[in-house]
């Protein structure tokens, strides 16, 4: 079953958290079969390459987090979501500019967290 295949079974969802190591835009462009209205609230992958965030603007995400997974102590845990999740929601020119400039520290990692509002 194609991951699309299972977002329609089952929608909607309310959260996807997406971490397959530099994979995360299949997800992504499987979630453009789905209609608008099937998609989650929020989304979040991992910060590899800003073309995910492009296809989550496509997708008619507005809202961006750039959240240093780093700062949570944990190896395998990737914090709070959603609402919960640090920082505060940003444009994507924003969300853009802050990760291009922490990629200067080589020890941290980072994920982009995604709203759609309706």
């Amino acid at each position: 079953m194609r991951f699309e295949e299972v977002l329609e079974y089952y929608k909607p969802q309310y959260f996807i958290k997406c971490d397959i190591e530099t994979s995360d835009i299949h997800v992504l462009n499987g979630l453009k079969a789905l209609a608008p209205e099937n998609l989650p609230q929020y989304v979040s992958v991992e910060a590899h390459t800003l073309d995910c965030m492009v296809i989550l603007r496509t997708l008619g995400y507005v809202q961006y987090k750039v959240v240093d997974q780093k700062a949570h102590g944990m190896l395998a845990c990737s914090g709070p979501f959603g609402e919960k999740a640090s920082g505060e929601w940003v444009g994507i020119e924003t969300a853009a500019y802050e990760w291009l400039h922490s990629r200067v520290d080589p020890m941290t990692w980072h994920d982009f967290y995604a709203k759609r509002t309706w």
